[in-house]
């Protein structure tokens, strides 16, 4: 049976790869960070993930120190911002992206072509200016988390390390010790 520094060891090694690799769905990465954040005892990283999965709350402290570090403010005096949780983010993302594989630019003359186009091309740019923050906010979602998991899986791979080296050169004395009190 694995000691719970070697489990945190193994989910952390592979939370890198699914990271790295994207391998997972946010959600489902979302998930397991949060697996990891428990057994680490990282309350705050805990309480982040919790929003990240169920949205963000206005008046919590962790809230609004992550609001900022994601990204997510649109107006920080206004309090306005990208509040929901990164799922919902990226279902935006996909739908507006969506939405500009549909748009065309219309086939028409006259005097409203010009008219026409011009709010075809301010929708597209709106549209893409969504598009931008979320993905910016997903972004530095994936960054964090990847910065929380390999501070947790050097912790731990040193920390491993340290004992293996610490436990060789015990045995090693203890031999010693053993050889001495023989001749003792």
């Amino acid at each position: 049976m694995k000691s719970q520094s070697e489990h945190i060891l193994e989910l952390s090694r592979e939370l890198l790869d699914d990271i790295e690799i994207g391998r997972l769905s946010a959600e489902k990465l979302l998930l397991k960070c949060s697996r990891l954040a428990r057994l680490a005892g990282t309350d705050d990283i805990q309480k982040w993930i919790s929003f990240e999965m169920q949205g963000y709350q206005d008046e919590d402290p962790v809230a609004l120190k992550y609001m900022a570090l994601t990204g997510r403010w649109v107006n920080y005096e206004k309090k306005q911002g990208y509040w929901g949780p990164l799922a919902q983010h990226e279902a935006a993302i996909t739908a507006q992206q969506a939405r500009i594989a549909a748009m065309q630019l219309p086939d028409i003359g006259g005097e409203w072509a010009n008219v026409a186009i011009n709010n075809v091309l301010t929708s597209m740019t709106a549209v893409t200016n969504v598009i931008s923050a979320l993905s910016g906010v997903r972004s530095r979602v994936l960054g964090l988390l990847h910065a929380f998991v390999s501070s947790v899986y050097y912790q731990r791979e040193f920390e491993s390390l340290a004992e293996g080296t610490f436990d060789r050169y015990k045995k090693g004395v203890d031999v010693l010790i053993a050889e001495g009190a023989e001749r003792s």
